[in-house]
């Protein structure tokens, strides 16, 4: 809706109308899709927009156990 509304505002210079419709338009897709994403961040193998690497907490947790022992 913010978007459709930004697309019907008469800006006086074009482009920079052009311009910040094209960064909001780009940052509030990026919020939506990050949003739906963060409902569950630590799927499988699923490539999602915010994907969680749990290579480094697996590292530190092979550390910490072959100290330990």
């Amino acid at each position: 809706m913010v978007l459709g509304m930004m697309i019907f505002v008469n800006v006086d210079p074009y482009y920079e109308a052009v311009i910040i419709t094209a960064i909001l338009g780009f940052l509030l897709v990026g919020l939506v899709f990050l949003i739906r994403d963060m409902d569950d961040p630590f799927k499988g193998h699923d490539r999602t927009f915010a994907d969680v690497d749990l290579e480094h907490m697996l590292k530190v947790q092979e550390y910490v156990s072959r100290i330990s022992d």
